[in-house]
């Protein structure tokens, strides 16, 4: 996995669910609700 800046707020290698190809699948900090993802892409993009 690429060294992402945004990615050390969601703290993937702790709280993920699923990792693939492109994107990973994490459970988000805060849940407010049961089930509460978060889907990180792994490469930065343009905005």
């Amino acid at each position: 996995m690429e060294n992402l800046e945004f990615m050390s707020k969601f703290k993937p290698n702790e709280r993920c669910i699923k990792e693939f190809k492109y994107w990973i699948v994490c459970v988000r900090a805060k849940q407010t609700t049961l089930g509460d993802t978060v889907i990180l892409l792994k490469r930065q993009i343009r905005g």
